[in-house]
């Protein structure tokens, strides 16, 4: 594990894979996120919680979509080295 004082001090590599889990989480819906290598979130929903978000066949929570729509190549380009 890589240890920095601040955000500037990361190797890039580093900064795409925090900035990803951010904008993953980001993406979310409330009481959704990563942790880890897990998505976490409520077993049962509040009615309408997930309202506006993609859904699957069974019409759970389809976190895939959600994960594909985040741009990570504008993430990449943020941190390329010059």
């Amino acid at each position: 594990m890589c240890t920095a004082q601040s955000d500037d001090e990361w190797p890039p590599i580093k900064r795409v894979e925090l900035d990803y889990r951010e904008a993953i989480n980001q993406a979310l819906p409330a009481r959704v996120f990563l942790t880890g290598e897990e998505f976490r979130g409520p077993a049962r929903p509040r009615e309408g919680e997930f309202d506006g978000y993609p859904t699957d066949d069974l019409g759970d929570l389809d976190i895939a979509a959600i994960v594909q729509s985040i741009d990570l190549q504008e993430i990449v380009a943020r941190h390329a080295p010059e």
